[in-house]
């Protein structure tokens, strides 16, 4: 997903802190910090170092180098995602499973035809139909039950492969 070097590998590094600490971290460390970032960040911290056992000097060393690899913005007053960091964010959760599953009103043929420069994507849907129990009848042509759940569809057009997805409805002649 990312290519190999010292920066990027510190940024995938970094970025499980975007992960860890929750909305409720951050709604906590709000209310409770009285708009001040030091009490903010020890807040923070405090969350993250219950579910984690890391000490401090680790936890702002994380926080620094997401500031300076641009993935959030630092002010007096409080820490936000910057647009890179939204992205970065989007894209990393952009990978995981959807657990909501298909439908089992009908049997339905999913085909595919998704370029090697979307390997990673690819692969991922794949791994998504194998975890709904499709049956695979060439690599790129998957059969199950459907109808599909919507978040698949948003995800498709999120990750830019819903022209290359076509889900058809079919039935066996008697």
């Amino acid at each position: 997903m990312f290519p190999r070097s010292r920066k990027h590998a510190i940024i995938r590094n970094m970025g499980y802190y975007l992960e860890e600490t929750t909305l409720t971290d951050h709604l906590i460390a709000h209310i409770f910090s009285a708009c001040s970032m030091r009490v903010y960040r020890k807040i923070l911290w405090e969350r993250v170092q219950a579910r984690r056992n890391i000490n401090k000097s680790s936890f702002d060393q994380r926080l620094y180098h997401l500031k300076k690899n641009g993935l959030i913005n630092c002010s007096d007053d409080n820490i936000c995602l910057s647009k890179k960091g939204i992205s970065y964010y989007n894209k990393k959760n952009s990978f995981r499973k959807i657990t909501k599953r298909p439908g089992s009103e009908t049997e339905i043929m999913v085909i595919f035809d998704i370029p090697e420069k979307k390997k990673a994507i690819r692969d991922w849907f794949r791994d998504q139909l194998k975890d709904w129990n499709f049956k695979m009848i060439q690599k790129s042509v998957w059969k199950g039950k459907g109808p599909l759940p919507k978040e698949l569809d948003e995800r498709l057009v999120m990750l830019g492969i819903k022209k290359n997805v076509q889900v058809f409805k079919i039935r066996k002649i008697q």
